[in-house]
């Protein structure tokens, strides 16, 4: 049991280690997929990890792709990246309320998401609030709350998506993103 345990942890911080950096290069696509496997080999048992629902890769309708993977362990917790125009990491998610936060670890050029008055710093995380919705047999997302300091800022910003017609609008003054090309 003992041995056990040990191993499950000297893995477990192998694999966060490892992780952590999630800047992937073509090359590390397949290491990040094998160490998330890692962590559903590691995880309980008796119990699955959730998989967020979109998992996958994309095209979208800017000609943008898009390679997004994260799942919950009871574990170790939320694990994932989305891979695209910033690189950020998922940091949690939920199916049912079609809502994922993300974080990335650099200040965009335009945002100053710890309001210290200097835009565009390395090293200072910013997160996101995304949504998703199903539309025509179609996957839209909206990333409607951005460039803020802290998880919790982005979870308690009072903007909301609107998902009744999203080929239209409803992503508060943008329009959403539509996912057009399953690329697995």
């Amino acid at each position: 049991m003992k041995k056990n345990l040990f191993l499950t942890i000297l893995i477990g911080l192998w694999a966060f280690v490892n992780c952590k950096n999630l800047g992937l290069d073509k090359n590390e696509e397949d290491l990040f997929d094998k160490k998330a496997e890692t962590f559903l080999l590691l995880d309980d048992l008796n119990k699955t990890p959730e998989l967020l629902e979109i998992n996958g890769k994309w095209k979208d309708n800017y000609n943008s792709y898009h390679k997004i993977f994260a799942l919950k362990s009871s574990t170790y917790g939320t694990i994932g990246y989305w891979e695209g125009v910033t690189n950020p990491i998922i940091v949690e998610f939920d199916n049912i309320t079609k809502t994922l936060y993300v974080k990335g670890i650099n200040e965009p050029i335009w945002a100053d998401c710890n309001r210290n008055g200097t835009n565009g710093e390395s090293g200072v995380e910013c997160y996101s609030r995304i949504v998703w919705t199903n539309y025509q047999d179609s996957f839209y997302f909206c990333e409607i709350v951005y460039n803020k300091g802290s998880l919790d800022e982005a979870k308690n910003d009072p903007t909301i998506a609107n998902p009744t017609n999203p080929a239209l609008s409803g992503c508060s003054s943008f329009p959403w993103t539509k996912f057009t090309t399953k690329l697995d």
